[in-house]
């Protein structure tokens, strides 16, 4: 094969090759147009979506005016919350002084009250010293004991009657069993009659009462029955 026939262009050759030119630029244009589809519809979306910030402002002279009565309601809180706290603590202050003054008027009603009976119990000490130095003086054979015990049972009696100016009472049950809500047993004495059973055998100290409250309950000795000894 010479030169010129290796040069020589085949007919069908460039046929083909103008045809699948043709099909690259109309493959290119399809896809061109697509993509221009997709960015007008991104567009659209994006301009309905999207919020337009308005180009109005307030003026400075509707903030400045905001601000000022803003400023006056705060000072306005500020005079309620002052007043409150004042009134409060004068409120505080007042209530601290009375219950002082009711504690003194307590305290000194309280003394007043007993003064008097403190007083008639110093004259019993007084009057027991007395007695206690007169039989020192006194020899043995000088001594009465009957008289010392009368003086002795005229201390108890003396102390009562101090305390019934007070109010306090004396009191003994009268009933013949036992009542736990007035009494209180010191000694239990065991028998074997069913009947005596809680019965009162004897009254060992009165009780002593205040406005009917039980000061101290009457103390008792008390029978228990027992089926043996």
């Amino acid at each position: 094969m010479n030169e010129n026939e290796t040069h020589q262009l085949n007919p069908n050759s460039i046929n083909d090759t103008q045809g699948e030119a043709k099909k690259i630029n109309e493959e290119t244009a399809n896809e061109v147009d697509s993509k221009q589809m997709n960015l007008d519809c991104s567009a659209t979306i994006n301009e309905e979506h999207v919020y337009t910030i308005p180009n109005e402002s307030p003026s400075f002279d509707a903030i400045l005016t905001h601000f000022f009565t803003l400023s006056q309601q705060i000072n306005q809180l500020h005079d309620v919350i002052y007043e409150k706290i004042t009134k409060d603590s004068f409120k505080e202050k007042l209530i601290d002084k009375l219950h002082q003054e009711l504690e003194q008027y307590k305290s000194d009603a309280v003394k007043k009250q007993f003064q008097s009976t403190i007083g008639d119990f110093i004259k019993i000490i007084d009057d027991i010293k007395k007695l206690v130095n007169y039989y020192k003086n006194l020899s043995v054979s000088e001594i009465d004991p009957s008289k010392i015990l009368n003086q002795l049972e005229r201390l108890p009696q003396d102390i009562e009657d101090i305390l019934s100016f007070q109010g306090i009472e004396v009191f003994t049950i009268d009933a013949p069993f036992f009542d736990p809500s007035k009494q209180r047993i010191l000694k239990k004495i065991k028998t074997t009659d069913p009947s005596m059973d809680k019965k009162i055998a004897e009254s060992v100290y009165p009780g002593y009462q205040w406005d009917e409250k039980i000061i101290r309950p009457e103390i008792v000795s008390v029978y228990l029955y027992t089926e043996t000894i």
